[in-house]
């Protein structure tokens, strides 16, 4: 297998031609595939089995084929895109011992790292005050936001707050108002790299943080950890920890 695939997957071709990421330009190659089996992920994409993400083929693929697949992340949002880089092989049961032996290798530790992560989203879910479903209809400066001039970085290492608009489609744990404020980290410094960016456009899930110290205002709501945004098709799996 290809040593630079992040991302490798047993996956039945649901749709060709076809996409289900807006962002995504539909070409010959671009083709919906239903997440088998995970075999090797990142933490984002552990618990992926049984959903349909995007796919940018190296080759044609039949509507109905079943193949494992080596790609690594392109776009995330309502669902996942990611872009083939190594060669196709056929369906674990079908090849050869030595490749079955290293594909259930990698699936038990893939088992191990989704599970982990589960846990770990509950244990985010279980302390967050709000879990909502919602889109992000608008984003600015935490001081512009409050009409406070901007005076200037406190230290190299801050957050730089901002303030994004989301319209609440369900909550799912908590009661918040129809159109809420949620606060997020915006800088790109390595203290806060991994945490949430959002964007106008985007729908995810959120876990809204209240009374975190690093954020002044105790009553506001935010997301500060890298669970606490996940795309919009887990709010299945969300729920049921919870």
């Amino acid at each position: 297998m290809s040593s630079e695939a992040s991302f490798i997957f047993q996956g039945t071709v649901v749709a060709a031609r076809a996409a289900n990421l807006a962002a995504v330009e539909v070409d010959d190659l671009t083709a919906i595939v239903r997440v088998d089996r995970v075999l090797r992920a990142p933490t984002a994409m552990e618990g992926i089995a049984g959903r349909e993400i995007t796919i940018q083929l190296r080759a044609p693929a039949a509507v109905g084929s079943t193949a494992v697949f080596q790609a690594n992340g392109w776009l995330y949002g309502d669902s996942l895109a990611v872009v083939e880089v190594g060669a196709r092989r056929k369906p674990e049961a079908e090849v050869a011992p030595g490749i079955a032996a290293e594909h259930v290798h990698e699936s038990a530790a893939a088992v191990d790292r989704a599970a982990r992560f589960r846990t770990a989203l509950k244990a985010r879910a279980d302390q967050a005050s709000t879990v909502v479903i919602g889109r992000v209809t608008g984003v600015a400066a935490r001081q512009a936001a409050e009409g406070v001039a901007v005076e200037g970085r406190r230290s190299e290492h801050d957050p730089q707050w901002a303030v994004a608009t989301v319209e609440v489609d369900t909550a799912v744990k908590g009661r918040p108002s129809k159109t809420i404020e949620v606060m997020f980290a915006s800088s790109e410094d390595v203290m806060w790299r991994n945490a949430p960016k959002l964007a106008v456009g985007q729908k995810a899930v959120m876990l809204l943080q209240k009374g975190a110290p690093e954020v002044e205002d105790k009553r506001a709501h935010a997301v500060l950890d890298e669970l606490d945004v996940q795309p919009a098709d887990t709010a299945e799996l969300v729920t049921t920890l919870l």
